[in-house]
C-alpha cells in the first residue's frame, strides 16, 4: 500500500534527522569535556543516560515522544538539543480520501493507516477529502 510506504519513509527520515541531532549533541559534549579537562569537568550522568537512551531508541526506529525519560534526562535533552528534535513532538496525520469515503464514512485504507499510526508512536488521524472540500 503506497500510503503506508510513504508514511514509513517520512517516519524513517524524521528518526534519521533526530539521530543526527543527538549525535551532534554528544559530539559537542565530548568536545566541551576535552576543553575543560584541566578543570576536572565531568559530563552529567543524566546527560549520558539520556543520550544513550536516545541513540538506542532512534536506532531501533522508535520516536522519542513515547519513551521513558526522567525529569533530569528531559532537561539535559532540552538543553543540548534546544527543541530541535522532531520525534518528541505530537503528530497529526491528515489522510486525503475520496468524496465517497467521506460521505459514506467508509474507507478500506483507513483501518490499516490507523493501525500503522498506533504501532509507530500514535497520533491523531484526520480523514480529509480535497475532492469534497472543493465542492
Amino acid at each position: 500500500m503506497a500510503q503506508l510506504r510513504d508514511m514509513e519513509v517520512i517516519h524513517g527520515e524524521l528518526i534519521a534527522k533526530d539521530l543526527q541531532f543527538v549525535r551532534a549533541a554528544i559530539a559537542l559534549e565530548e568536545e566541551a569535556k576535552k576543553k575543560k579537562r584541566s578543570q576536572a569537568y565531568k559530563t552529567p550522568e543524566a546527560f549520558t543516560t539520556a543520550f544513550d537512551k536516545c541513540v538506542a531508541y532512534l536506532e531501533a526506529g522508535q520516536p522519542l515522544r513515547d519513551q521513558d525519560f526522567t525529569t533530569d534526562e528531559v532537561e539535559q535533552i532540552n538543553i543540548a538539543c534546544r527543541g530541535q528534535l522532531l520525534t518528541v513532538k505530537p503528530v497529526v496525520y491528515v489522510v486525503n480520501i475520496s468524496e465517497k469515503s467521506i460521505t459514506t464514512n467508509k474507507n478500506k485504507f483507513l483501518p490499516g493507516i490507523q493501525e500503522w499510526v498506533k504501532a509507530h508512536g500514535g497520533g491523531l488521524v484526520i480523514p480529509f477529502s480535497i475532492e469534497f472540500e472543493e465542492q
